[in-house]
């Protein structure tokens, strides 16, 4: 008996963290949307992180 517990237990703490991320996550993506910042495309961002990178290279 008490291991079926300890099953149902995991289950349920498992289902109820789920949940949590899952709550957490759309909060993430609607923040995403709801953002007033102008997006940047991919290409962007890329060329925005390579040229940090190598400023970081230089550095070292």
């Amino acid at each position: 008996m008490e291991k079926n517990f300890s099953i149902g237990f995991s289950r349920l703490k498992r289902a109820h963290e789920a949940a949590v991320y899952d709550a957490w996550f759309r909060e993430q993506v609607q923040a995403s949307i709801d953002d007033p910042r102008q997006s940047m495309s991919d290409e962007e961002v890329r060329a925005m992180f390579a040229k940090r990178k190598a400023a970081l290279r230089q550095c070292a």
